[in-house]
């Protein structure tokens, strides 16, 4: 008789454990994942932070905390971590009653994007791992990664002899008695540009920004149409990466830059249109906007991009960046050749892809560019 009694106990206090932790396991519980930073590099190694938090006196024996995240951001250490569609993240702990759990996990951010958690879920379990308790938890935190920037040589000589004529024919030698403004130091600015009085007034190397007499403006044009039958994107990423590069080199040299695109914004669906201008901030806008290019949306033309932003041609120096060589593409170009526009078109391509066959009145203005060697931010 003592041992059905026993045994109805021992029944009795299983029952009572498992609707405690039913309803009370994931009660008081907050969990939440993080990027250190809101925008990185290319390149760039991040920490991604997990942390949960056990509000309340009951413990949870075991706990299994998995987040999804996408495979451009590549982990270095792979424990715990499955590679499918995603990167599937999984780690097992044990939480007191009023603790919390922390932990950081490094990743290199290997391509341009805007990339965000799309899931974050906590298990559970009674102390006897009887049933298994289930939650969901939300994560606002976001990454954008900026393209890479091809910070080489060959890229720089690349952009300056698409440019070098024009400026040398329009532009005259910087003022050096008049500035139109003053910013701070930059690795590639002379010793000479340097403004001592505001940089001892800011704490921080100042430099001067001469007015030249004649301003030139640099017109990038991001195509970003697809390029072959089976939907590669690898050129147009390089292209997307040397647009980047060019704003950036534009903006080391104080030249106003803008940037047309037919490409489509991943949280807008918006086309990219930047006015000229120049300065770190201007970069950076841009940047932040090539990042969040989609190439899984449809893009929006090419023949429109010219007519999309009023530029003057005398002083204007268009940079058509297209891997796509299509004859409604050449036709384009050809006729605004014809009406006088000053512009050179840069072709990425592969070594190992034949060349394009390019029109004969297109030749002239026209370099099909491949990368040497691997570029560093």
């Amino acid at each position: 008789m003592q041992i059905f009694i026993v045994i109805a106990l021992v029944m009795m206090l299983i029952a009572i454990q498992l609707i405690v932790y039913k309803r009370l396991a994931l009660h008081g519980i907050f969990a939440g994942i993080e990027f250190s930073t809101p925008i990185a590099e290319c390149g760039e190694t991040i920490t991604i932070s997990e942390k949960i938090e056990n509000r309340k006196r009951l413990p949870l024996v075991l706990l299994i905390l998995r987040f999804e995240a996408p495979r451009e951001l590549h982990f270095p250490d792979m424990t715990n971590t499955a590679l499918s569609d995603l990167y599937y993240r999984e780690d097992l702990i044990s939480l007191g009653g009023w603790k919390r759990h922390f932990r950081h996990i490094q990743v290199r951010c290997r391509k341009r994007g805007y990339y965000e958690f799309k899931r974050l879920s906590v298990t559970t379990c009674d102390p006897l791992m009887l049933v298994k308790i289930y939650g969901f938890f939300s994560s606002d935190s976001t990454l954008t990664v900026l393209p890479r920037f091809l910070n080489t040589p060959d890229i720089e000589a690349l952009f300056m002899s698409s440019i070098g004529e024009r400026i040398s024919r329009k532009s005259s030698v910087s003022n050096p008695f008049t500035f139109a403004g003053i910013r701070e130091y930059q690795p590639w600015d002379s010793f000479g540009r340097i403004n001592w009085k505001a940089s001892a007034r800011k704490g921080e190397w100042m430099v001067n920004t001469p007015h030249c007499t004649i301003c030139p403006e640099i017109t990038i044009v991001l195509n970003v149409a697809r390029y072959s039958p089976n939907r590669s994107t690898d050129l147009i990423e390089k292209a997307i990466s040397l647009a980047y590069s060019f704003v950036a080199f534009a903006v080391r040299e104080s030249l106003p830059v803008s940037i047309i695109s037919n490409s489509r914004d991943i949280l807008t669906e918006e086309s990219i249109s930047k006015p000229h201008g120049s300065g770190p901030e201007h970069l950076r806008d841009i940047g932040l906007s090539l990042s969040r290019i989609d190439l899984n949306k449809t893009d929006t033309g090419f023949d429109g991009l010219f007519e999309s932003l009023p530029f003057r041609r005398t002083v204007s120096q268009w940079l058509i960046l297209s891997p796509n060589t299509d004859a409604s593409v050449q036709a384009t170009l050809l006729r605004h050749v014809k009406e006088g526009t000053g512009l050179v078109w840069i072709v990425p391509r592969n070594a190992d892809q034949p060349a394009p066959s390019i029109l004969p009145e297109l030749v002239t203005h026209t370099v099909l560019w491949e990368e040497r060697y691997e570029a560093h931010s």
